[in-house]
C-alpha cells in the first residue's frame, strides 16, 4: 500500500517532464524561426543577442 502514492508521484512526474519537454521544443522551434527571420531583416548583432539571452534562461 506505500508504494501507490509513489507510483503515482512518479506517473505524475512523467506526464509534467513530458509536457514541459514538448512546451521548450515548441519555444525553441519558434525562437529558431524569429532567429532566422531577425538574421535576414537585421545584422548578426541582434540574433547574437537573443542567442545569449535565451542561453542565459
Amino acid at each position: 500500500m506505500r508504494q501507490a502514492p509513489v507510483k503515482l508521484c512518479n506517473k505524475q512526474f512523467t506526464l509534467v517532464s513530458l509536457i514541459w519537454s514538448l512546451i521548450l521544443v515548441e519555444i525553441s522551434t519558434k525562437i529558431n524561426l524569429w532567429l532566422l527571420l531577425l538574421g535576414n531583416i537585421v545584422d548578426d548583432e541582434l540574433p547574437k543577442h537573443l542567442v545569449n539571452v535565451v542561453d542565459q534562461m
